[in-house]
């Protein structure tokens, strides 16, 4: 394995420091394959090399992704190579035993066929394993990454954000969301600001907003509401246990029949868990570009995501995504 802080190649598997003094935290023998060059990397993948702020969800994604690449990689070079020694023995046999000879190198081409089989069979990594490499990291690299979100943090208004007032960006709209810890992955990648709304969850966090949110529905009647939740029962009964009645309310959560339409999710195999997930699976481009135009266009993820399902609208897509990605600035 590779350091992480000079690239030199690590030889001997009992040596914990680099000769620079890097100190390793994973071996790949005891740590399911990771290393430190490989988690690094996942890392940065999912905080878009430090540009925005991601939860546990996103960083398995990331993973999940990466493992399939690494996958996929592999089974394109063993085909290749069994796909030219079989058509080289197909050759050759028919040219010593005739047609007879060569039907048995075509037999063999059940080899690929099974190698294709046990390729879409294998599941995704472990969620449990990831976790405890995350506590591993976090143990041996003093808390961790920052940009990760654990646990919801802003039981106290923000003092680090640019705006002096938390609401001096004015609210447009109300976003309702299902778990707390997504109050803070929305607000910490400045979503509230750009959309102009109050972000806050279906149990009162931050509680310090309450007054707010009171004063706000009280006095705005036809501000609308958003509904931001999981694929999975309880988020979508989110808006019969809210007391929302006469208001214009907008449902972006997700639905496990939206998630087979999003490709880059394919290496999570979520068939095997009937497509129940959480919202923040997404990585944070996709998830703020999707969510930014439904709100935009008061309307559902599902309606959004129908939208671009054509190679124009995909690529515009792609192209939102990209402009996250280049132009977000995250305060650290």
């Amino acid at each position: 394995m590779n350091c992480p802080e000079c690239g030199a190649q690590q030889k001997k598997k009992a040596e914990s420091h680099c000769r620079c003094g890097y100190k390793f935290i994973f071996y790949p023998e005891t740590a399911s394959g990771m290393t430190d060059t490989k988690f690094l990397a996942l890392l940065r993948q999912a905080d878009g090399s430090g540009r925005f702020y991601f939860t546990f969800p996103q960083l398995y994604t990331a993973w999940c992704r990466q493992g399939a690449k690494e996958k996929r990689s592999l089974l394109q070079k063993r085909l290749a190579g069994i796909g030219a020694v079989l058509l080289a023995l197909s050759v050759l046999c028919s040219a010593l035993f005739g047609w007879l000879g060569g039907l048995l190198p075509l037999i063999l081409l059940l080899i690929p066929w099974i190698l294709l089989r046990q390729y879409h069979r294998q599941a995704p990594p472990a969620l449990g394993t990831m976790k405890k490499l995350v506590k591993q990291w976090q143990a041996g690299n003093g808390g961790g990454d920052e940009m990760l979100l654990l646990r919801p943090s802003l039981h106290e208004p923000p003092s680090d954000f640019p705006e002096k007032d938390l609401f001096d960006y004015g609210v447009e709209r109300i976003i309702f969301v299902e778990r707390p810890l997504l109050v803070d992955l929305l607000v910490r990648n400045g979503f509230h600001a750009d959309l102009k709304a109050l972000i806050f969850s279906q149990d009162g966090y931050p509680k310090y907003l309450v007054p707010q949110v009171q004063h706000i529905l009280k006095e705005n009647k036809s501000l609308p509401i958003y509904l931001l939740h999981d694929a999975g029962e309880a988020g979508m009964a989110m808006s019969r246990k809210m007391n929302l009645a006469g208001r214009t309310v907008i449902d972006l959560g997700l639905r496990p029949e939206q998630l087979k339409k999003i490709h880059l999710l394919s290496a999570l195999q979520l068939h095997r868990k009937r497509y129940k997930a959480p919202l923040d699976i997404l990585p944070w481009p996709v998830l703020a570009a999707i969510c930014g135009e439904a709100v935009y266009a008061k309307s559902s993820l599902s309606q959004i995501l129908d939208q671009w399902n054509t190679a124009e609208q995909r690529k515009s897509f792609l192209s939102t995504v990209r402009d996250t990605i280049n132009n977000k600035k995250t305060d650290r």
